[in-house]
């Protein structure tokens, strides 16, 4: 079983979140009954003090947890953090449960590619640019805005 989380900041676009859940669910649903351990579990987590994240389009997305409610000590094997928030404490308090999730110290992974400072992919799809002090694996992008 692959964990995967999306964290999705109010007020975006929310068709990366609804794709990468989407796809994984469909990949869900071609894997071959006898499959062992390559399926994709998906959780939806919001900034917000509710479960509903409200689109830049009008429509919502019903989150499955408030990032808030979330253990950033609990293992997962990838993060995406689809958008950025309204406000610059909605992107910090994602900053901030990133740091949490993520502090391993540089250079102490035993694989030279994942020689850097966070312990899972992490995928960072918002306008500004990702937190300082790490190094994203999975989908690293320049962002200028």
């Amino acid at each position: 079983m692959h964990d995967f989380l999306i964290i999705v900041p109010d007020g975006g676009m929310l068709f990366e979140a609804a794709g990468v859940a989407d796809i994984l669910t469909q990949a869900n649903r071609l894997l071959p009954p006898d499959a062992p351990g390559a399926s994709y579990r998906v959780t939806v987590a919001t900034t917000q003090t509710h479960r509903v994240v409200h689109g830049v389009s009008g429509l919502n997305l019903l989150a499955d947890q408030r990032l808030c409610d979330l253990d950033p000590a609990r293992p997962y094997d990838t993060v995406m953090v689809a958008n950025k928030g309204q406000s610059d404490a909605e992107n910090l308090s994602v900053v901030h449960w990133l740091q949490q999730a993520a502090p391993t110290p540089a250079g102490s992974l035993p694989s030279a590619a994942a020689r850097c400072c966070w312990r899972r992919p992490v995928c960072w799809t918002g306008v500004m640019p990702p937190p300082t002090g790490g190094c994203w694996i999975a989908c690293r992008r320049s962002f200028r805005g």
